[in-house]
């Protein structure tokens, strides 16, 4: 039997503990939660952008969109940490340029956790500017953690490589992929791609799928701490990650 598509609830989850391990390797912890959307759109490209929201929000959040093509697993791992760069510079650098601008201050972030900017994508190539790509710096500290990704997720790389060549696009996937869960005690309800695993924080019980996934209200984006989880909900919402029972943030 042949390879088959990627499930996206899956895909978007391993980005989001992705994002995690390296914000912790490479940049300290020091970038906040980011809530990341893939996207298969030709001829678009990937980008961060700060303070989004969904219309009728009351919070907002950080974006960061990945836009994939056929790519090898580093390749699609240099592009997530490219993006993360711009979210460290948004929110920790001392120079943030104009949109979508590669600075001097970047560029020196970029070198410290072991990537070589290049407008070419070959040495020698300009490092600064709007049109600016990256290759790893062997043996750097970007080569070591993708090593460790690429090493501790098996399976799943395979999955996130499939999902790149996938025909479908992930939006045509999302309208199936949206589940409803809910408290069987206090009935509180959550949003999420994932196919389950939240423990209601106030009842201490399992949150249970329902068939509907229509949402009701304002909901905004939650994240698992460690990246385990994402979901959509009320910003009262108090719910648990089913895998490591951490306190789900809202973004």
């Amino acid at each position: 039997m042949g390879m088959q598509p990627a499930d996206k609830p899956r895909d978007y989850e391993l980005f989001q503990a992705t994002y995690a391990f390296f914000n912790e390797t490479l940049f300290s912890g020091e970038l906040p939660p980011c809530f990341i959307k893939l996207r298969r759109t030709r001829g678009s490209k990937s980008y961060f952008a700060p303070h989004r929201s969904d219309s009728g929000a009351t919070r907002r959040w950080d974006e960061l969109g990945l836009y994939l093509t056929p790519l090898p697993p580093t390749e699609i791992l240099m592009t997530l940490v490219h993006q993360q760069l711009h979210c460290w510079q948004y929110h920790c650098g001392d120079n943030v340029p104009s949109r979508h601008f590669h600075n001097a201050e970047w560029v020196r972030k970029a070198k410290i956790i072991g990537l070589q900017p290049t407008a070419t994508g070959q040495p020698g190539g300009k490092e600064t500017g709007h049109q600016v790509t990256q290759y790893l710096i062997p043996g750097g500290r970007f080569d070591r953690a993708q090593e460790v990704i690429l090493r501790k997720t098996g399976f799943q790389v395979e999955q996130l490589w499939m999902f790149s060549q996938s025909s479908k696009s992930p939006d045509h996937q999302a309208s199936k992929a949206v589940w409803r869960f809910q408290c069987p005690g206090c009935r509180q309800c959550v949003w999420s791609e994932s196919t389950g695993g939240f423990i209601c924080q106030n009842c201490v019980r399992g949150l249970r799928a329902a068939r509907d996934s229509q949402r009701v209200g304002d909901v905004i984006p939650f994240t698992c701490p460690r990246g385990c989880r994402l979901m959509r909900a009320p910003s009262t919402a108090q719910v648990l990650c089913g895998q490591c029972h951490a306190v789900m943030a809202a973004l």
